[in-house]
């Protein structure tokens, strides 16, 4: 599984941070989330689900 964030869209919320921080990582300079892995570890697959699901700008997207 992998997944992307637009940067576009990405509101900074964090909530992608705060559910899978083993995927996901807050640039406070750019005020956006950025994914930190090419491959989402399976034991992260659930929390990265729910992230995309959650997010309120509806920027990440799972990449198969």
């Amino acid at each position: 599984m992998k997944v992307a964030i637009s940067a576009i869209d990405c509101a900074g919320c964090g909530i992608c941070a705060d559910l899978s921080p083993e995927v996901f990582v807050m640039d406070h300079d750019n005020h956006v989330a950025k994914v930190i892995v090419d491959v989402v570890p399976e034991k992260a697959e659930a929390s990265c689900t729910t992230a995309v699901k959650d997010c309120p700008a509806e920027a990440i997207s799972i990449v198969e």
